[in-house]
């Protein structure tokens, strides 16, 4: 009996040795897994934080610029009115004689190699260049003289290659879905195509032109025979589009034309695609270049 009670003993001890053992392993698995929550825990913690903090100061960035955009840079020109060049008439000269004066516009633009021909073929009658010959020639209230591709009209042609130039301009970057048209391709002179924007660091009768002026502006003249010496002399000298205006497209090789341009800037125009021109390289009168 002794012997069985010793081994009896002896297997309960064992028993119990084993017992303890697990209990200690499972208690270290234990405390291994609590570290991990905790440690997941305080991870969660700190991202929620970020979290919130990046939402709060998110929050107040997007209210402010809210607050504060609207009345820092503003114009009072009508941006509710969709505007189509081939929907507003015509220049009042009658269809057989608006038709001579494109087909003198698109005799002129070929033979001078104002526009690259490819853009004025009649299956292209979409190119910007061929929109801006119908324009100038059926559609503007100017009325501008057609100059000759013979050159026997030499001092009609510096006149007719600014306002053709910036309307291929106004039409190659998607002008008619600008938020703001700067009155280009109005029946005023192209000096007056610009419109001005008021600010609250400005004075009241203050503010920044956008658009297109020239160093002696002729105002807002509409009536050619008020004064055919200033419509003719007057020339156009910095270009400034306004920035994020709905811009799409690219920049045309046409404004190498403008060879009194002092300053071009076309800058925060996240649309506009495409490699400068190489011809502006040959406008030896520019000042400021800034297409960013």
């Amino acid at each position: 009996m002794m012997d069985d009670d010793e081994d009896g003993d002896t297997i309960i001890a064992d028993d119990l040795s084993i017992d303890g053992n697990e209990n200690s392993t499972n208690n270290e698995i234990t405390s291994a897994e609590a570290a991990e929550r905790r440690y997941a825990k305080q991870r969660y913690r700190s991202w929620m934080s970020m979290l919130i903090i990046s939402t709060f100061v998110c929050s107040v960035l997007i209210a402010s610029v809210k607050f504060f955009a609207p009345g820092r840079f503003y114009s009072e020109e009508d941006t509710t009115t969709t505007y189509d060049i081939f929907g507003s008439g015509d220049n009042g000269m009658g269809d057989s004689a608006n038709q001579r004066r494109l087909e003198d516009a698109l005799d002129y633009l070929v033979t001078k190699e104002i526009s690259d021909v490819i853009t004025l073929l009649p299956n292209n009658t979409m190119s910007p260049q061929y929109m801006a010959a119908i324009w100038i020639s059926s559609i503007d209230q100017h009325r501008i003289n057609i100059p000759k591709a013979d050159g026997t009209s030499s001092k009609d042609e510096y006149p007719f290659l600014q306002r053709y130039s910036l309307a291929v301009l106004f039409l190659s970057t998607g002008g008619m879905s600008w938020i703001y048209r700067l009155n280009f391709l109005s029946g005023t002179h192209e000096c007056a195509w610009f419109t001005v924007f008021r600010s609250d660091d400005l004075p009241p009768d203050q503010g920044y032109a956008m658009g297109a002026w020239c160093d002696k502006n002729p105002g807002t003249l509409t009536e050619r025979d008020q004064d055919d010496n200033l419509w003719e002399s007057a020339i156009v000298t910095d270009i400034h589009l306004l920035p994020n205006n709905n811009a799409v497209g690219k920049l045309p090789s046409e404004l190498r034309h403008l060879r009194y341009l002092k300053t071009l800037r076309i800058y925060e125009q996240a649309f506009i695609v495409g490699e400068i021109p190489s011809g502006y390289g040959d406008l030896r009168n520019l000042q400021i270049l800034d297409l960013e």
